[in-house]
């Protein structure tokens, strides 16, 4: 959702899925005695969920392209804390 405001997150998550590929197979292959039962409702309800990352991604990257206290050079001052 933050990386259009703060793009380095997506090679931390690049990495954050390389270590957890990494870690997996070294658990099923050394620790892990059967694998786990998962079925197709778990892939369905993440497909599910996932149609709505683009609209979050979206929404929030144009919250941040077009707010002037994250990407502008001026500093904005509130006088009370209604403002």
């Amino acid at each position: 959702m933050y990386g259009m405001g703060m793009p380095v997150l997506f090679p931390i998550g690049a990495f954050a899925f390389a270590v957890l590929y990494v870690v997996e197979k070294a658990m099923i292959y050394y620790s892990y005695r059967l694998p786990p039962t998962y079925d197709e409702q778990l892939n369905d309800s993440v497909i599910d969920m996932l149609t709505y990352a683009p609209i979050l991604f979206f929404s929030f990257g144009y919250w941040m392209m077009n707010n002037s206290q994250i990407f502008g050079n001026d500093i904005v001052w509130k006088q009370t804390l209604n403002e």
